[in-house]
């Protein structure tokens, strides 16, 4: 089996403290790990053989995360630790066209506790992505599945993450969430969507969770193309 190199784009560390394990971060550190782009590689370590070295915490010594298989399919993510397996996580069925030049492997803090979580992407399109995760246990310093979604954005101020899918009618059609960690686990916590009526009207909805359901909230019919929204309402005024 073919070893494929990788990138990963370990967490800003300056924003990956823990309680009782990580030191308190100065209030300018804060301002730039909030503002740091999503997946910048910012604490990689020089790998000694193939894969990759990220940081997982300050306190954990660097990981090496090896992706194994065809070029654009990954039968397996090994985890190795001073050049010894201690994981190998096995992703769902994944592809990618030819020619997609996409980091496959990278790292973000689902539940901002601090730790780096694994992000993989596994599906690409023209204008969408869908990513499978997951997150690390401190406890048992292992890695542990999350599911797979449309690749998300994380919102560090807000402690959530948000996902925007592109659709068709020349972007006129789209749906979007946000999501945070509760309860082990990422839950919707706000869904918009934009879809067409007809030839001549859009229709924009948002939907709240009510117990285990997410429910109508608003209903907006759109029968002006002024009136038509770019994407959800925390992307766009």
């Amino acid at each position: 089996m073919r070893t494929m190199g990788m990138l990963a784009a370990a967490c800003a560390l300056a924003a990956c403290s823990a309680p009782d394990q990580a030191p308190a971060r100065r209030a300018e550190e804060v301002a730039a790990a909030d503002s740091a782009p999503v997946r910048q590689a910012v604490d990689t370590v020089p790998a000694g053989g193939a894969g990759q070295m990220i940081r997982i915490h300050p306190s954990l010594p660097p990981h090496g995360v090896t992706l194994h298989g065809a070029e654009s399919a990954v039968d397996s993510i090994v985890v190795s630790v001073d050049g010894r397996t201690v994981q190998t996580l096995k992703p769902r069925e994944n592809s990618l066209p030819p020619g997609v030049d996409m980091e496959r492997l990278s790292t973000i803090d689902l539940d901002f506790d601090g730790y780096a979580d694994l992000a993989f992407l596994s599906y690409s399109a023209m204008a969408n992505s869908r990513s499978e995760y997951w997150r690390f246990d401190p406890q048992t310093r292992r890695f542990v599945a999350a599911g797979e979604w449309e690749t998300l954005t994380p919102d560090s101020p807000a402690r959530e993450h948000a996902t925007f899918n592109r659709g068709g009618h020349g972007g006129r059609m789209w749906t979007a969430a946000r999501l945070r960690w509760a309860n082990g686990r990422l839950v919707t916590v706000r869904e918009e969507e934009q879809t067409s009526l007809d030839a001549d009207r859009y229709v924009h909805i948002v939907r709240h969770p009510r117990g285990a359901e997410l429910v109508e909230a608003k209903r907006d019919t759109l029968e002006d193309e002024a009136e038509l929204r770019a994407g959800p309402t925390w992307m766009t005024p």
